[in-house]
């Protein structure tokens, strides 16, 4: 059934209200209005929760970490093969292509996403695919066919009804576009290009029309555009996100990536000054279509996201090696003319750049690291959840255990008056009292003084008690 996000049930549920909220009922299955009641208050738009009902779907009734991490390891293997065609393609052939899939698809970044079950592994499989549909496009001369056409509304359509701010890359990738276009005099191009993305964001907004409550009436739009606009913090926080953004892909101060691109550019830069080379250049342009979009996305993202954490650029992780790799490529081939000599010089490179890197760092933030799903619970019980005042969802976090009760109820510690006289417990059943760090002291004595209800004869008295994780279990036996 559809869920709202809040939890709070200030009264006696069963168990099975904790299961329809982590899984998919058998009467749900491939029910996408129950998505579409889900996220229509979200600050997210649905294809992701899309793909992993889906996948839910085919085992109603059952949780398993294995069905968003399955989903987010699929992701991931055509994020690397799609970045391998497009290096290939378009950037330095084979052996960059190769390296730059192997640097990226065996490091900790690609770990990070893959293991992070929310739309941040699809948001980068469409970054990946909105820039290679848009160097295919740059490869045709900027001439439009019909499959260029639909390969670029396709990622553009799909990227917005992931993540909102794929709105940036999007803006990034089609100004260094339209400025190819101007040099080149394709103004029919610019004309039918700019049709085309217009095409594409009013089939997002038709698809998904949530969106505009999202982006201009959500409850974080008053702090995105106030950050927009503060100046104040700007350095500090594209330097934490510059941080976070090597850390995760390089392993170094966040300096190093960008003074490494600075001397691969200036040196090919000043090769072609001293060789006096005029007119277009192929490489400068294909540059310029992939560090302008990475470069507006980090700058703005950086500006508006609500927490400096790794997940809001995590769909950047994958161009840092294609640019060092592909940058080092190209001022290689500017000095060494022997192809084997040349191909063992990147190698080298790539190899060191993966060994020297966070590539092998053990443990992750984003891992599911399961746990409460192997905790079962010994005979029948009822269970009452105690949370600190103010809290709302945070029982949310023990689905998995509360689901295996026969009754439920949560409630803060300040409302526990709400339940008083309500509880009715009966001989052979147990009960289990959660009570999360916060929540009254003698939240404990009133429940067990104040809930059974008037004229029942049981006692309730202490089996066993638990402390660990923000939380004490007690659980009572019934006599």
């Amino acid at each position: 059934k559809a869920n709202s996000n809040d939890m709070y049930r200030p009264g006696w549920v069963t168990g099975d209200f904790f299961r329809d909220y982590v899984s998919v009922s058998k009467s749900n299955t491939f029910n996408y209005f129950s998505v579409v009641y889900n996220y229509r208050r979200d600050t997210h738009p649905l294809l992701y929760g899309a793909l992993l009902h889906t996948v839910c779907s085919f085992a109603p009734g059952i949780f398993s970490k294995w069905f968003g991490l399955g989903l987010n390891l699929c992701i991931t293997l055509l994020t690397v093969l799609l970045l391998y065609v497009t290096v290939r393609n378009y950037l330095g052939g084979r052996i960059p292509a190769i390296l730059v899939a192997a640097c990226y698809g065996l490091s900790a970044a690609a770990g990070d996403i893959a293991l992070y079950i929310r739309m941040y592994s699809l948001l980068t499989l469409m970054v990946v695919g909105s820039l290679y549909a848009h160097l295919r496009l740059r490869e045709s001369g900027w001439e439009w066919t019909k499959k260029e056409r639909r390969l670029l509304i396709f990622f553009t359509v799909f990227g917005y009804l992931t993540q909102y701010y794929f709105v940036f890359i999007a803006f990034g990738i089609a100004m260094a576009s339209v400025i190819s276009m101007a040099v080149r005099k394709k103004k029919r191009s610019i004309v039918r290009y700019i049709l085309t993305m217009a095409i594409s964001g009013v089939i997002g907004i038709v698809v998904w029309p949530f969106s505009i409550k999202a982006v201009f009436g959500g409850t974080r739009t008053g702090d995105t555009f106030g950050a927009l606009f503060n100046v104040s913090d700007t350095f500090y926080r594209l330097k934490v996100m510059l941080n976070v953004l090597t850390y995760h892909t390089m392993g170094v101060p966040g300096w190093i990536f960008p003074c490494l691109l600075l001397v691969i550019a200036a040196v090919l830069l000043t090769v072609r000054i001293l060789k006096k080379e005029k007119g277009y250049s192929s490489a400068a342009e294909k540059a310029a279509m992939l560090v302008t979009p990475v470069s507006v996305y980090f700058l703005f993202v950086s500006k508006v996201a609500p927490y400096l954490v790794d997940r809001y650029i995590m769909c950047l992780f994958p161009w840092v090696s294609v640019l060092l790799i592909c940058g080092m490529y190209l001022l290689i081939r500017r000095f060494v003319a022997e192809i084997k000599v040349r191909t063992g010089l990147i190698i080298g490179f790539a190899l060191l750049l993966f060994f020297s890197s966070n590539a092998l760092r053990l443990g992750n933030n984003h891992l599911y690291t399961g746990g409460q799903e192997t905790k079962k619970i010994e005979g029948s019980a009822d269970c009452i959840y105690i949370l600190p005042p103010g809290w709302w969802n945070e029982s949310t976090e023990d689905c998995l255990l509360l689901m295996q009760f026969d009754k439920v109820a949560v409630v803060r510690a300040n409302e526990l008056e709400a339940l008083a006289g309500t509880y009715s417990p009966k001989p052979g059943k147990d009960l289990m009292l959660i009570v999360r760090d916060g929540a009254e002291d003698d939240a404990v004595d009133y429940v067990l003084q104040n809930f059974i209800e008037e004229g029942n004869p049981c006692v309730l008295n202490e089996k066993e008690r638990e402390y660990g994780q923000g939380r004490t279990v007690i659980r009572y036996t019934v006599e």
